[in-house]
């Protein structure tokens, strides 16, 4: 039997965006390749203090957050 795939849930509170870039080749991939990963996460960042960066496949962003919670559940 397999195991389940755990998926990490992460919850911001009074998120400030610094950046939000939409990648149009990304988009573009994505229209022209159906299974193309537009969620695949290529980088995820933390400061140590309150500064985020995310780049997916299509998507840059990079956010201020005082609080964070993250929690683990299988799917």
């Amino acid at each position: 039997m397999l195991s389940k795939t755990p998926v990490v849930v992460f919850r911001y509170e009074d998120v400030r965006l610094v950046e939000w870039r939409e990648d149009q080749e990304g988009h573009d991939c994505v229209t022209a390749n159906p299974d193309a990963p537009p969620g695949q996460v290529e980088l995820f960042d933390w400061d140590g203090a309150d500064l985020f960066t995310l780049h997916t496949f299509t998507l840059c962003l990079a956010f201020h957050a005082p609080r964070a919670e993250v929690t683990v559940r299988a799917e």
